[in-house]
């Protein structure tokens, strides 16, 4: 795939820049909350993979440093692991060959997908979209869609926690004005039926104090 240089102050620079990378692991999945968080991710991908038939074919798009590779290439017999950043899929490739069975490997632009219309069965999509501006996510969303034979399962990490929705609550009692708006649960789901997708089940992290939520849609 041909591309084009790429702007240096864009989430893409960002996450093709050697010395974020190397510490990319370190300041999200180490330590205590880190491994929870790990552990509460597992938990849910094990829930979403039960309710979905056998899938033969996966695409992990982005897959980062290759978090979910150990679990998907457990429950799939072919896993594409996509991703726009050199960097990060060099980490990647390291743990593919630490799982059961070899991901392909794959550098991509999410927007522009070099595969076929509903090639894959499940498409994950996790850690990513709440980096992209709205325009982004349906242009994302949509290509996800497309490639996709069944289903899209993906991660909102700006759904309105419920402590923040009780706050709002009493700082408006006492009177406070011009809050700012948050992302609702069916703010997420009217924008996953704008590209084509049907929510079906919806799994919250932490749903008190963590915005994200992991939905498994259906085209």
């Amino acid at each position: 795939m041909t591309r084009g240089p790429v702007d240096p102050g864009t989430v893409e620079a960002r996450y093709q820049n050697p010395a974020v990378v190397d510490v990319y692991d370190a300041a999200r999945f180490e330590g205590l909350r880190g491994r929870y968080n790990n552990w509460r991710m597992h938990r849910v991908l094990k829930s979403i993979m039960s309710t979905l038939p056998p899938a033969e074919t996966v695409l992990d798009m982005p897959c980062g440093t290759g978090r979910l590779l150990g679990y998907l290439t457990r429950s799939s017999r072919h896993v594409i692991a996509a991703g726009v950043s050199g960097e990060m899929l060099t980490v990647a490739r390291r743990k593919g060959r630490l799982g059961p069975s070899a991901p392909r490997f794959l550098r991509a632009d999410a927007r522009h997908l070099p595969f076929r219309s509903s090639s894959v069965d499940v498409v994950f999509s996790v850690r990513f979209l709440h980096l992209l501006d709205r325009d982004a996510r349906i242009e994302v969303l949509k290509e996800l869609t497309r490639v996709s034979r069944r289903s899209v399962v993906v991660e909102y990490r700006s759904v309105t926690k419920l402590l923040r929705v009780a706050r709002h609550s009493v700082l408006r009692w006492v009177g406070k004005r011009n809050l700012p708006r948050r992302t609702t649960l069916a703010d997420v789901v009217d924008e996953l039926k704008t590209c084509g997708l049907v929510a079906e089940r919806r799994y919250f992290t932490n749903r008190f104090v963590s915005g994200s939520v992991i939905i498994a849609a259906r085209r």
